[in-house]
């Protein structure tokens, strides 16, 4: 938060709105508190491919309490499209569905390197939500951050978890524990 009071940082087009990133083995517990530190600061914190966190793949209403304390949320093409696996798919699945996405990004580094291509990706959200949504993710919104005009944070949806899936889950997993102790 240091670098936040001596603006040693770059927010995006010059805006209110920053991207956050943090290792995906890293996430921090106090996010909140984080979210909050910029919000004071009169900054619009933008959380950055969520999809790909260990702490939101295990539990997703994670992302829920985060756009609560006034985040905004990013997920990857790849993630959307299923090149980062189906698990990874369907938790972006979920977060659509759920009205917890705002922005889609290519993740590109170069026109080499992960290429920015998301017309397979706004297809793809758009079957699962229709237009209108799709056209305020992927044009809307990012329109907004480059004129550095509000954008309204809409009321996520708490996702839960079907009855048989939980049980499935649970299954799996003490599958997978009950083979540790094995191997041990």
């Amino acid at each position: 938060m240091n670098r936040i009071d001596e603006l040693d940082f770059y927010s995006l087009n010059k805006s209110k709105y920053i991207l956050i990133e943090f290792s995906p083995s890293n996430f921090p517990n106090n996010i909140e508190d984080i979210i909050y530190e910029f919000k004071i600061r009169n900054y619009m914190p933008i959380l950055a491919h969520v999809e790909r966190y260990e702490k939101i793949v295990n539990d997703i209403n994670n992302i829920y309490e985060y756009i609560n304390a006034g985040a905004l949320i990013q997920i990857n093409v790849s993630s959307i499209t299923g090149k980062s696996g189906k698990q990874i798919q369907n938790i972006c699945d979920i977060l659509i569905r759920n009205n917890m996405v705002y922005f889609v990004a290519t993740d590109a580094h170069s026109s080499n390197s992960r290429n920015p291509i998301l017309n397979k990706a706004y297809e793809y959200i758009k079957d699962k939500i229709g237009k209108e949504k799709s056209k305020e993710i992927f044009y809307e919104n990012p329109q907004k951050l480059i004129l550095n005009q509000e954008i309204i944070i809409k009321q996520p949806i708490k996702y839960k978890q079907s009855k048989l899936k939980r049980i499935i889950k649970n299954i799996m997993e003490e599958t997978i524990e009950l083979r540790s102790i094995l191997i041990l």
